[in-house]
């Protein structure tokens, strides 16, 4: 099946659809899935499904896309009609800081040890006999273990 836009975008306004498509049009430029563009712009998976389905965004979420992005916020919106506070978002939004790549980190570990710790739980009451649960450890663990070394040749800076 072909990656189409809801069919209720149709009864939308132009400009929210412009932003729909465009939103997507960059998230599957960079091969990201919702998921993954919501990890890195710092929002939940359901707003970026939202967004995509054409609902109205906040200032603040375009400010978070366009980071995500690195692109200015006025690109998310072109085609559209102009915001009141379109003259306050044409400026690039700076990346996400070093000390925002470490709590994103230390989120992941969070759930990488409290999904590991129910798989093991799993693993341990229904096939003792074989630790399948090795797999899925090794293929999150190795790429979180590596974002760890990374995190830890560029510390974040603390502020003041």
């Amino acid at each position: 099946m072909a990656a189409t836009f809801p069919e209720r975008l149709v009864d939308m306004p132009e400009d929210l659809i412009n932003t729909a498509k465009t939103i997507r049009s960059l998230r599957q430029q960079r091969v990201w899935s919702q998921e993954q563009l919501a990890d890195i712009a710092g929002l939940s998976a359901r707003t970026v499904q939202r967004l995509e389905q054409g609902q109205s965004p906040a200032l603040e979420t375009l400010k978070a896309l366009a980071a995500a992005f690195e692109i200015p916020v006025s690109r998310l919106r072109e085609g559209s009609t102009p915001l009141a506070k379109d003259d306050a978002m044409t400026e690039t939004v700076a990346a996400p800081t070093p000390r925002d790549s470490a709590r994103i980190f230390r989120r992941h570990l969070l759930v990488f040890t409290g999904v590991m710790s129910g798989l093991a739980l799993i693993n341990l009451l229904h096939n003792p006999e074989h630790p399948w649960v090795i797999y899925p450890a090794l293929g999150w663990g190795i790429p979180l273990a590596i974002k760890a070394l990374s995190l830890r040749q560029h510390p974040p800076t603390s502020a003041g």
